[in-house]
């Protein structure tokens, strides 16, 4: 499993088996509609999935085991802000 950050500002954490960023763009763009002329101003970015991190300002735990119980991949998992 491999997550990347991607969005223009706030970013969306998508967690998948993904063969490169541009793949998990590429999902990402159709799974939320994003036109053509706005995905201009997305990055993507690798994010760690073995980094603990703090959800919904009550979890902490690493992305890896915040994403454990989920049955279906590719999936959006949480959003970071830059």
């Amino acid at each position: 499993m491999k997550a990347y950050a991607i969005g223009p500002d706030r970013y969306d954490v998508v967690v998948g088996e993904f063969d490169s960023p541009e793949e998990a763009g590429e999902w990402y763009k159709a799974a939320c509609n994003v036109p053509d002329d706005e995905w201009q101003e997305y990055g993507i970015n690798e994010h760690p999935m073995d980094k603990p991190m703090n959800f919904e300002n009550e979890r902490i735990c690493t992305l890896r085991e915040f994403v454990a119980d989920v049955q279906e991949f590719p999936c959006i998992a949480c959003w970071v802000e830059d």
